[in-house]
């Protein structure tokens, strides 16, 4: 399983206590985002095209095929 949360906040933020312990995170002036979980069900990622932007991807994804639904290979 994997989880997301963080903070948004029109002025810089004070440093405070987290939620939980966490595996990834995104911080600058006005947000901070934390992720946490194992496996394909948590991705982490550089944006490809924006320069010091990373993307939080959780969840498993499922895909449509014809009626049915399947999780990718």
């Amino acid at each position: 399983m994997s989880w997301i949360f963080g903070y948004i906040n029109r002025q810089a933020m004070a440093e405070g206590p987290k939620l939980r312990s966490f595996l990834h995170c995104f911080e600058s002036p006005g947000i901070s985002i934390y992720a946490g979980g194992s496996g394909k069900n948590l991705q982490v990622f550089w944006h490809p095209h924006q320069h010091n932007e990373k993307v939080f991807i959780v969840g498993e994804p499922i895909l449509r095929k014809g009626e049915e639904f399947c999780y990718p290979n």
